[in-house]
């Protein structure tokens, strides 16, 4: 029994078709775990009485969750002027700690998050 060329080829040719399947398979996969674990959605917005500062709470949105775990998502505190020139940043491991903003002429205070002065 021999074995043709032909043969030899076209198992070769089956073998590069599931590595180039896969590979494209692994890539889309790859980037749609990129996307979402780096994407932010805003939670929530607290602005000053007067306009001029706001505090944007962004969640990152987590891909598996236990039970009981749909509001604990990580996340970024971010302080904005009227323009929404960043002004500072902070990360939080839930953005649920994030309740309220105590605001005075020249602060933005976060309790046990953040406290920024203000320009």
């Amino acid at each position: 029994m021999s074995v043709s060329t032909h043969d030899v080829l076209s198992v070769m040719s089956l073998q590069r078709r599931f590595l180039v399947g896969f590979a494209v398979a692994a890539s889309a996969g790859c980037s749609a775990i990129w996307f979402v674990a780096f994407r932010l959605e805003t939670h929530r917005v607290f602005e000053r009485p007067d306009g001029a500062y706001r505090v944007i709470v962004l969640r990152r949105p987590v891909i598996v969750r236990m039970p009981g775990q749909a509001a604990d998502a990580p996340g970024i505190v971010r302080l904005v002027d009227r323009d929404g020139h960043p002004l500072g940043e902070v990360g939080v491991w839930s953005v649920e700690e994030v309740e309220e903003v105590d605001w005075s002429r020249n602060r933005a205070y976060i309790r046990f998050i953040a406290d920024w002065p203000l320009p």
